[in-house]
């Protein structure tokens, strides 16, 4: 649904949600075109909130159908994957090297958020 330059995409009452932060994170990130794609990687309370280097790497209807995934839409040049409270910080963590999951490199910190070498 396009609605004033917002692309929404919300899941089926049928949808699982996966509890699995590192399997999410990896899917989110494919989804988002790969980490080299990642310009700023941030979150609030329930969404993943992402600047692309290429919006066109972006696969928003998978994003929106990938299960751990509760929505998706892009807004203002961002974005937001939506993961729900608390469930959106173990991803961030694991997608910044602060989870379970090892990094080859630290991300940088700017003033906006978290960037990722690339």
């Amino acid at each position: 649904m396009l609605n004033t330059g917002c692309y929404l995409v919300l899941l089926g009452e049928n949808e699982k949600m996966a509890r699995n932060a590192q399997i999410v994170a990896t899917e989110v990130m494919a989804l988002l075109g790969g980490e080299t794609n990642i310009e700023q990687l941030t979150h609030c309370a329930t969404r993943l909130r992402v600047v692309t280097k290429d919006d066109s790497k972006v696969d928003a209807e998978k994003l929106g159908e990938t299960e751990g995934v509760h929505g998706y839409f892009f807004k203002n040049g961002q974005h937001q994957v939506i993961l729900g409270t608390g469930f959106v910080g173990k991803v961030f963590a694991v997608l910044t090297g602060n989870g379970d999951v090892e990094t080859s490199a630290a991300p940088k910190k700017s003033k906006r958020g978290v960037l990722f070498n690339g």
